[in-house]
């Protein structure tokens, strides 16, 4: 049961968010350790924290997932899906550790891609370079995203607006892997783009099990 109430300050602005300490810390292990009294930030203490970097818009969205778990958003619904609301979204996730939001925004990302062969834009692959870390799955999916469905005359229209980065990985996966045929990785299920913390079981390992076994 959720019982107190805390109140996360967002962005050089000090835009709050009241929200129940007990779902935050749940889910985060950022948040654990800033409300564990043992070794607190002291603005915890108060039970209010400021995250002065980041952005409120993306901070609320992460607030409607913690609630509702869901990703529903009129910028990623819509027919030419904003994919930089969710790597913006993911890039706070993995900073404030929140694996189970990582790995629905990874899902998500496949499943717009099937449902609207529609893949990130130019501006997408800078988040994609310059906010989130080098060995997140998320790159991968990207990556392979470009790598099995048909971009090449997408790439040459923009060729002078992708992260030099990233074209770079992508020339690097497909000259190792090339573009194989056959089922794509983000169909084949378990945990091939999620991050789990280590000795929890979860509905990836009981997934694969169920496959092999049959």
């Amino acid at each position: 049961m959720f019982k107190t109430i805390i109140t996360i300050e967002v962005g050089p602005e000090k835009r709050a968010f009241p929200i129940h300490k007990e779902l935050l810390c749940s889910q985060s292990d950022f948040f654990s350790a800033a409300f564990n009294p043992t070794h607190a930030f002291q603005e915890s203490l108060k039970g209010t924290l400021h995250l002065p970097e980041d952005r409120p818009d993306t901070f609320e969205y992460l607030v409607q997932y913690l609630y509702t778990k869901s990703l529903a958003h009129e910028d990623v619904d819509a027919q030419i899906p904003a994919y930089h609301t969710l790597l913006r979204l993911y890039a706070l996730a993995d900073k404030l550790s929140i694996p189970a939001l990582k790995n629905a925004i990874v899902d998500r990302m496949a499943a717009i891609a099937d449902e609207k062969n529609v893949v990130p834009a130019p501006n997408d692959t800078h988040i994609l370079y310059d906010e989130i870390r080098e060995s997140a799955p998320v790159r991968k999916l990207v990556l392979d995203l470009f790598r099995y469905k048909k971009t090449k005359q997408l790439i040459l229209t923009h060729e002078d607006s992708w992260d030099e980065r990233f074209l770079r990985d992508l020339v690097v996966v497909s000259r190792g892997e090339g573009r194989v045929e056959g089922k794509k990785p983000w169909k084949k299920g378990g945990c091939v783009y999620h991050e789990h913390p280590e000795g929890t079981v979860h509905g990836c390992q009981l997934h694969e099990k169920w496959v092999l076994w049959t």
